[in-house]
């Protein structure tokens, strides 16, 4: 079995065990862009279709009433100026395809409440767009999470 092999066998039981934690334990969870990633990296840096993980929010019921992806993205050249030397695209162009693909990603995830919002029409001010996504989130949550 080659690397790449080993790689794409690894990610689906760490997304499959993920999911499959969730509908073991009762309460709310604040995830990260993990699966979402998987569906744009897995394409574009390791050779194989991460799509799968589509099919796992359905399997366990990750798209219920309560459950929210929340996408935050920003312009390529602002992405750069935040450049820390470990991103894999390193271009304009290169962080433009990632944001365009993770807006499709999030586009074709089954999770209903979805809200993406673009930081620089908070002017990239963190209280503002936190202020947003809370409100968001006050507003479709059905029962006391927040």
């Amino acid at each position: 079995m080659d690397d790449k092999s080993k790689i794409k066998d690894y990610s689906k039981q760490y997304y499959e065990n993920m999911f499959s934690s969730f509908t073991k334990v009762q309460g709310s969870f604040i995830m990260d862009r993990g699966h979402i990633s998987e569906a744009v990296f897995s394409n574009m840096y390791r050779d194989y279709d991460g799509s799968y993980v589509f099919d796992l929010e359905l399997k366990h019921n990750i798209n219920d009433d309560n459950t929210f992806l929340i996408y935050l993205y920003d312009n390529p050249k602002s992405v750069m100026s935040r450049e820390d030397g470990d991103s894999l695209s390193t271009t304009e162009a290169a962080i433009q395809e990632e944001i365009n693909k993770f807006k499709c990603a999030v586009d074709k995830s089954n999770i209903k409440n979805k809200l993406v919002v673009y930081i620089q029409d908070f002017d990239l001010d963190t209280k503002k767009v936190s202020e947003y996504v809370i409100k968001w989130l006050e507003t479709n949550m059905k029962g006391s999470y927040l």
